[in-house]
């Protein structure tokens, strides 16, 4: 049995193209480093999920869905002032006045990751680690912020929204 050009070419063109498209690497918005980096950039342009909060999809572009609903409930609650977070929650700083910045590399484990950013706050050295999770569709989402003094965003968040409750 004899193989012509137009069978050769085609089976060439259909192993191409398999290849072109397994061998594409996955989208790197949806990584944890990709994701910290980008809240630092948003929220440094002031048109990031702090400066929006009462926009939950916003909120979801970074956050889980759990962090989200908690960052909004006090958005709302707040009424315009200060809620919860009174400082502010990417340096845990109330002015903060940084330099040396960086961002780690993330550490993965099944699912989930952590990324450090580290910087000087008035030349002392601080790191806020990000938690993360990844959703169903593959992509990570912030699951808490952990801060030097040993607090989260979620402990934070979860304490005003109960005693939200108990206000009458």
């Amino acid at each position: 049995m004899r193989i012509g050009f137009p069978h050769v070419a085609f089976s060439t063109f259909l192993l191409v193209s398999v290849w072109s498209t397994s061998a594409q690497p996955p989208s790197l918005e949806g990584q944890p480093d990709a994701i910290v980096a980008k809240l630092y950039k948003a929220h440094a342009a002031k048109t990031g999920p702090f400066f929006n909060s009462t926009k939950r999809p916003l909120l979801e572009q970074y956050f889980t869905k759990e962090l989200a609903g908690l960052i909004l409930k006090d958005a709302i609650a707040s009424k315009g002032e200060v809620g919860a977070l009174d400082f502010d929650p990417l340096y845990a700083s109330q002015d903060p006045s940084i330099t040396d910045f960086k961002i780690a590399m993330a550490t993965r484990v099944v699912r989930k990751a952590a990324v450090d950013a580290s910087f000087k706050d008035l030349g002392q050295a601080r790191r806020v680690r990000f938690q993360l999770e990844q959703n169903s569709a593959g992509d990570f989402r912030i699951a808490d912020i952990n801060y030097p003094d040993g607090t989260t965003i979620l402990q934070l968040l979860r304490t005003a929204t109960a005693s939200n409750r108990k206000t009458p």
